[in-house]
């Protein structure tokens, strides 16, 4: 058990992943080989509207512009990756209009794993 060293620049925390917990994360990648999809990953994200994927998302914002379920915003209070959507759904997607959205202390893009207990209480109070 203990922990191991932050891997990531993702991490920007001083949480260290435990053995069990980076082993639930390696679990769907059994050999190096199957780590040749997640890796893609960062290469889907459309950077103008140019990219092939930008009309996917544009329809995917059309839906969320409908979406008028009960929406939180629950960002990490280090999160460099995604924070920068934190007022766009908050602004654009109606079912999180007048929420009380909240920041998660103390966690980074690991959020899930830094501050577990926070972020389920957040997504209980939505209910």
């Amino acid at each position: 058990m203990g922990g191991r060293q932050p891997d990531s620049a993702l991490n920007q925390t001083a949480h260290v992943l435990t053995a069990e917990e980076a082993a639930g994360y390696d679990a769907p990648f059994p050999s190096e080989r199957h780590f040749a999809g997640v890796r893609q990953f960062p290469h889907l994200v459309s950077l103008d509207t140019t990219d092939p994927l930008a009309a996917t998302l544009r329809r995917a914002w059309a839906g969320l512009a409908a979406f008028d379920k009960p929406v939180l915003t629950a960002f990490a209070e280090h999160e460099d990756i995604t924070r920068i959507y934190e007022q766009v759904f908050q602004t654009r997607v109606p079912g999180a209009q007048g929420r009380n959205h909240m920041t998660i202390p103390d966690a980074g893009h690991f959020l899930q794993e830094q501050q577990p207990d926070l972020l389920v209480e957040a997504i209980l109070d939505l209910g």
